[in-house]
């Protein structure tokens, strides 16, 4: 996508399941769009990007209240469990048209995905955004019947992507999927990296947003934290070039 694409562009990140990492990458989707590319003369450093978030599990918003009070995000709880709460959204984003806007949809979003997934659908269409689904996998078999489910409802998405969660194992291990016919109805694949289980505990722990390089107690990261961090969140924007 270039750059006029991604000021506007809406993003729904689906999965149909718990535990296999919509939240991380939501979370490091936001990262990405509202880091600025950086130029290494410019002086002061340019401020970040505003991006519209979007989390529709109103029962445990981690990702929300992790970011929601960071500048250049401009974060909702939006419940999509029916017809009104797409409605809800619709208006939300309606009124952020300038932004790249991020939908972190719940665990239990399938159902709805496929029954009231199209007003989203025509909403995009109707004010000449790009569509786009990132659907997040582990490697078993229900995620990928869960997209097969959401493909079949032939809603007018303008790519859709699955992303292959690294921490379940290597690119080559997702054998259902990498040997499956699903590949070849797809826009194409994201590898988002593995974080380490220490790095990722303690900003879930905290609240952390992805960007930050310190505690809600102002307490600097360590220097193993904020490398740790640096060099996954430069491996998090190479992969998600393809939708940037």
């Amino acid at each position: 996508m270039n750059n006029a694409t991604r000021n506007s562009a809406i993003y729904a990140v689906g999965g149909g399941k718990g535990g296999v990492g919509k939240s991380l990458s939501s979370h490091a989707l936001v990262d990405c769009l509202r880091t600025p590319i950086l130029d290494p003369a410019a002086t002061p450093s340019p401020e970040p990007n505003e991006v519209c978030y979007i989390e529709s599990d109103d029962s445990n918003p981690d990702v929300y209240k992790a970011i929601h009070d960071s500048a250049g995000v401009h974060a909702e709880v939006c419940n999509l469990d029916n017809e009104d709460g797409y409605v809800r959204l619709i208006n939300t984003i309606g009124a952020r048209t300038d932004l790249p806007v991020v939908i972190n949809t719940a665990a239990r979003a399938t159902a709805t995905l496929i029954e009231h997934g199209g007003l989203l659908a025509a909403a995009a269409q109707e004010q000449g955004r790009e569509l786009v689904m990132l659907w997040v996998i582990n490697r078993q078999r229900d995620s990928l019947e869960l997209l097969r489910q959401w493909l079949d409802s032939k809603q007018a998405y303008s790519a859709v992507y699955v992303v292959r969660n690294l921490y379940f194992g290597a690119a080559e291990k997702f054998d259902r999927y990498n040997n499956g016919r699903l590949k070849t109805e797809i826009t194409g694949t994201i590898d988002l990296p593995e974080v380490t289980a220490e790095l990722a505990d303690y900003l879930t722990d905290h609240r952390l947003a992805f960007w930050a390089d310190r505690d809600r107690d102002g307490n600097a990261f360590s220097l193993g934290y904020r490398l740790a961090l640096a060099s996954w969140r430069g491996r998090n924007r190479k992969a998600f070039a393809p939708v940037l």
